[in-house]
């Protein structure tokens, strides 16, 4: 009879069970790269300060990773740490070099009043594909009646992987099976 190697064993049950307990994903997204004088990460998610307001932008389009986004998806919240601003939407743009320029769809000119918390989904008709470069000017924020001076940030495209699910009882059964039907080799 063969010696059975616990050490090979447990390696194959580790590689065995995090293959199979994981449904994964591979997308591209948008992600925003801050400008030198704006404090952040590179990322589909920034939060920035700007005068005495936080303000956290996210992209929202993700796609399967052999797709083309078609549409360009921010949503912007506000954070003042102080009252009155406001926010007027339709002074965001985005210039995608070789492509023009564009501001978001529907959006009604003028400002309007922002608490913590408020809201803004900007939609583009336009996205930003792989290896193009583009610039998203934040404009629009007033504090009072004064306006904020605008953040330009540099966005592009990235590719990731994404774990999207995790299949527990796989996880557990894998495992559990393999541990029983060795201790029914070993001992028999």
């Amino acid at each position: 009879m063969n010696p059975v190697r616990y050490d090979v064993m447990a390696a194959l049950v580790v590689c065995w069970v995090a293959c199979g307990a994981c449904a994964t994903t591979r997308y591209s997204e948008t992600r925003m790269i801050p400008a030198a004088d704006v404090r952040g990460r590179a990322d589909s998610r920034l939060s920035l300060h700007v005068d005495d307001a936080k303000i956290s932008i996210e992209t929202r389009d993700r796609v399967p990773r052999d797709s083309e986004p078609t549409r360009l998806v921010l949503e912007i919240a506000f954070e003042p740490h102080v009252l009155p601003y406001s926010f007027d939407h339709s002074q965001v743009v985005l210039r995608v070099h070789g492509k023009g320029e564009w501001r978001p769809e529907s959006s009604p000119a003028g400002y309007v009043p922002i608490t913590s918390g408020s809201k803004f989904t900007l939609v583009f008709g336009t996205s930003v594909t792989p290896g193009s470069e583009a610039e998203l000017e934040i404009g629009g924020l007033a504090r009072g009646a004064e306006p904020v001076d605008a953040v330009l940030l540099r966005i592009g495209r990235r590719s990731g992987t994404s774990i999207d699910r995790m299949y527990w009882l796989e996880a557990l059964a894998y495992p559990v099976g393999l541990l029983l039907g060795l201790s029914q080799y070993a001992g028999g």
